[in-house]
């Protein structure tokens, strides 16, 4: 045969390993596709929702398939999320693969995402597998990986804020590839998080499935799986495209940033060197995640005082790595622990000057954290003068850390707490211009809403289209203090299911409260008061929102709670008269 029939040949190979077509939406809300090449339409299929559409190679000697991730709900992807198969010529379903779920690791969010696909040949033998990545319109995120030839699906990352595959790429020299992610970190000033992944079981392999990886700085409830390699942090970005590209002959991980960062295949920043070798160094980094990772987990108050040793041990051993990021993030992490336990002592004092001092992270995002702690502390002035700070420093954007919005939010909740509901007004009407949207306007519902005080002056049809559960819910109890029926209201709160994690335990609380107002009997009501207060507690350790609201929650379902205490004693009292 001759070298011109061989190129021939690979040349005709490589043509039929080519997509038949390209696939178009027929419109910009999901709902139906045709296949066309050229001004040639092999098919539509015009009432087909979908959230994701891709060419997969599952055969050798087929085109490649069209694969969509469709579903039963309009608008969203609901638990019947599933990936269809169709023939490239003909339009013909061959298959349909319901894929696993992972959005009950987010059980305080509605099970309502969007979704990508992704084509990747993972294991090097000329076919594709699927990434499937759902994503909250809020934080949460997962991914999900298919197998064609397995035809089964796997839950392989979760992450609190939203993350995309960039890379598959063995970075640890075991001829399995490894699976790179990239995530907003929504707990420290949108800092990314770089994750690499193994897949364990490794593909096409007969191991019963684990649980996925979860990111490091999550504030999960179970356990996580296995197969994180490494997880590295880098600046806040505002890429969106190619933020991360794997360069194969310095066989580094090229960062897209305003100072471009390079990560070596040990996940370890190129620009801060360490006189530690890699292993020493990739365990005290292990360690030092392992403690972070505990000290976020959700749980009682008790349980912050256990976590602050182990985390000086991490601050420590993240120094003695060179890992700065990480490294405040520990700081971080200790300074909100210390606070919650109610240590607002010279300790805390040396911790925030260290803080301040940092240029890992931009000013008015450290600011925010520690006025945060500060108001989980109850230190409500320190809190305020440190919010108002971050609304002087002139930083918005991912880049400045945090929305101007949430400082504003914390310094009028701040303000409330000390009971200075004058000047938290002031600080909307002085502040709120800085904010084009329907904030300003909430947070004086969110005022008047804490005072008792009913307001028909405001622009209440802006904050109700929001979208925010924040805005909708203050709304709603304006509502309630202008005359609105409780079981009406009630009707509504059961119709929405867009809510958001530190909102959810509001809306319970609320709940409660008006079947109170129903006049459901105290027996009844009190279990849910009892839930609904101490999930509230417990979010307090985590955000200003549910610490914002805690008075006025606690005086509700506190009458429930002490009702039930009088009771019981009233009960004990009675049975230690009988003979």
């Amino acid at each position: 045969m001759t070298l011109l029939s061989l190129a021939l040949i690979a040349a005709a190979i490589n043509w039929f390993r080519q997509p038949l077509g390209t696939i178009t939406p027929l419109t910009h809300n999901g709902v139906g596709v045709s296949y066309n090449r050229g001004t040639r339409t092999f098919w539509k299929k015009p009432h087909l929702r979908f959230h994701g559409l891709q060419h997969v190679r599952v055969s050798r000697w087929e085109r490649p398939a069209v694969f969509a991730l469709g579903n039963s709900a309009e608008g969203h992807l609901d638990a019947t999320a599933t990936l269809y198969r169709f023939h490239p010529r003909s339009g013909k379903e061959l298959d349909s693969f319901p894929l696993r779920r992972a959005a009950d690791l987010f059980e305080d969010y509605s099970h309502h995402y969007r979704a990508d696909l992704i084509a990747v040949d993972l294991d090097g033998d000329g076919l594709e597998e699927v990434l499937a990545t759902f994503r909250h319109k809020h934080y949460p995120a997962y991914t999900v990986l298919f197998e064609p030839e397995e035809r089964r699906s796997r839950v392989v990352y979760a992450s609190e804020g939203h993350h995309r595959f960039h890379e598959a790429v063995d970075v640890d020299g075991d001829g399995q590839v490894e699976l790179l992610f990239e995530e907003i970190i929504n707990n420290f000033a949108w800092f990314s998080g770089i994750s690499a992944i193994s897949l364990d079981p490794p593909l096409n392999g007969n191991d019963r499935i684990e649980y996925p990886v979860l990111s490091p700085l999550g504030r999960w409830r179970g356990a996580s799986g296995p197969g994180l390699v490494w997880f590295a942090l880098a600046p806040a970005t505002t890429c969106l495209e190619g933020c991360v590209r794997f360069d194969k002959a310095a066989r580094r991980f090229e960062l897209q940033r305003t100072v471009p960062i390079s990560l070596a295949l040990s996940g370890f920043d190129a620009s801060a060197p360490s006189i530690l070798k890699d292993e020493p160094r990739a365990e005290l980094r292990r360690g030092v995640l392992r403690t972070i990772s505990l000290a976020l987990r959700r749980g009682p108050l008790e349980n912050a005082s256990s976590h602050i040793e182990t985390l000086q041990k991490a601050v420590d051993d993240a120094n003695r790595a060179a890992l700065p990021r990480l490294e405040l993030v520990a700081k971080l992490t200790l300074f909100q622990k210390l606070a919650r336990v109610g240590k607002a002592d010279a300790r805390l004092e040396a911790l925030e000057e260290q803080l301040l001092a940092s240029s890992d992270m931009p000013s008015a995002a450290t600011r925010f954290h520690l006025a945060t702690a500060w108001a989980i502390a109850g230190e409500h002035e320190r809190a305020a003068e440190l919010f108002e700070a971050c609304l002087n420093d002139g930083s918005e954007s991912i880049d400045g850390g945090r929305p101007v919005w949430e400082f504003l939010r914390g310094l009028t909740m701040s303000l409330v707490a000390s009971g200075r509901d004058s000047e938290a007004l002031a600080a909307v009407d002085r502040y709120g211009s800085l904010i084009e949207d329907s904030w300003p306007d909430a947070l004086r519902t969110f005022i008047h809403v804490t005072r008792g005080d009913p307001q028909r002056g405001l622009d209440r049809e802006t904050i109700r289209t929001s979208g925010l559960d924040e805005h909708w819910y203050w709304d709603l109890e304006m509502q309630l203090l202008e005359g609105r029926e409780p079981s009406s209201i009630r009707a509504e709160l059961a119709g929405r299911e867009e809510r958001v994690s530190e909102v959810a335990a509001l809306l319970e609380a609320f709940d409660v409260h008006l079947r109170r107002l129903e006049g459901e009997e105290t027996s009844r009501l009190q279990p849910s008061a009892k839930r609904a207060l101490r999930v509230l507690r417990e979010r307090t350790g985590e955000s200003i929102v549910p610490l914002g609201h805690l008075p006025l929650i606690e005086s509700r379902l506190g009458l429930l709670i002490d009702a039930e205490a009088t009771e019981s004693a009233r009960r004990t009292a009675g049975n230690r008269e009988l003979p």
